[in-house]
């Protein structure tokens, strides 16, 4: 079901008119420009569909014309990634497969962006995970991901496939749950422990302000290591 799009390189073969093959990279408008037919619109169709209309085209000077588009590179898609991240913002992620002998196009995963933004955050609900997708002009789909059960059971179908367009968003827990959290940040989507973090303290303490944290231990006093000195 892989929709043509601006990016794409495809392949277009007319059988026993060699002529008439050859390789394109679809322009960001959708269409293509074909020997003796000139420019054919391929935007959103399957590469099946552009098959059926490269020909219908075709038919007016050809007998019976053989039509294939074989996918050659798929584009790239654009998703964005917001919440209990460590990096939210947007991403550009590569898709697989398209060409040789593995013509099936793969897209990437809602733990592959995650993974991306480098990781959730402790923070993070994951078992709130949201999927918004925009499914017409004015009209947009939200899907609910769980990836807690990912985790304990295995089911894959909470890791959803991305499409363009596509926005994570990684709420902020309502409870800290320690266990929870460590079983999360055992999983290869959480962000990494021994990454600093950037924190700011404010109130009454002796020096409000912002302080890079580091892993270390923590002193007898009950005091947080940090680069800045220690806090009590």
């Amino acid at each position: 079901n892989y929709s043509l799009g601006g990016g794409d390189r495809i392949r277009v073969n007319v059988f026993e008119v060699p002529e008439y093959t050859g390789e394109y990279q679809i322009p960001p408008g959708g269409a293509i420009n074909l020997p003796l037919i000139g420019s054919v619109p391929v935007l959103g169709l399957t590469p099946e569909q552009a098959s059926d209309e490269i020909a219908r085209r075709y038919a007016r000077f050809l007998k019976r014309p053989l039509i294939s588009v074989n996918l050659l590179s798929p584009r790239p898609i654009n998703i964005f990634v917001a919440g209990e991240v460590t990096r939210p913002g947007s991403y550009t992620l590569s898709l697989s497969g398209g060409a040789g002998n593995n013509p099936g196009v793969q897209y990437p995963t809602v733990l592959a962006a995650l993974t991306t933004a480098q990781g959730v955050t402790l923070a993070a609900d994951v078992t709130q995970v949201q999927l918004r997708r925009k499914i017409g002009p004015s009209s947009e789909q939200t899907v609910a991901i769980n990836l807690k059960e990912l985790i304990q059971t295995g089911r894959l179908s909470q890791d959803i496939t991305l499409r363009d367009g596509d926005t994570i968003v990684v709420p902020t827990a309502t409870k800290f749950n320690v266990a929870e959290s460590r079983n999360i940040f055992a999983a290869n989507f959480a962000a990494s422990q021994t990454t600093p973090r950037t924190v700011t303290i404010i109130g009454e303490v002796n020096r409000p302000g912002s302080y890079l944290v580091t892993a270390g231990n923590t002193d007898a006093q009950g005091g947080a290591t940090t680069n800045s000195g220690t806090t009590s």
